[in-house]
């Protein structure tokens, strides 16, 4: 089976990324997280023709692996029911898990972050008695 340019068309972005200047513009509430995201079926035993057409994919070594997406995700525009006052970083990842499967279902297909980082645009501000401190 070869995969074809309108199937291919169909599947989930390897490389995605929302707006990095304009998530910054946001001020305090601009936060922007790059993710490794790992797709997997949502069910194993009836696999969704999205499933089928990365497994056809990742049998090619010389291909991108269409499982495993990076994505830049600006947290307030893309998922802005998810927020930084969460107490731990697992509750965030957890959430922002949660919200970013919802792109993803209708294929037949859920991840998990496997990496996250986060930037925000609040600045640090070191005084002398801080830098001579560390």
């Amino acid at each position: 089976m070869c995969v074809n340019y309108v199937e291919y068309s169909k599947l989930p972005p390897i490389f995605w990324a929302d707006d990095f200047d304009n998530c910054m513009l946001l001020g305090e509430e601009g936060l922007y997280c790059t993710i490794d995201f790992k797709l997997l079926p949502i069910d194993r035993g009836n696999v969704s023709i999205q499933w089928k057409n990365i497994q056809e994919l990742m049998k090619n070594p010389k291909r991108y692996q269409h499982d495993l997406l990076r994505h830049g995700i600006c947290i307030p525009t893309t998922c802005p029911s998810v927020t930084r006052n969460v107490e731990m970083i697992s509750k965030f990842k957890d959430k922002l898990t949660k919200c970013y499967n919802k792109k993803f279902v209708s294929d037949g297909l859920y991840g998990e972050i496997t990496h996250m980082h986060c930037q925000n645009n609040i600045k640090l501000f070191f005084d002398v008695y801080d830098i001579s401190m560390m």
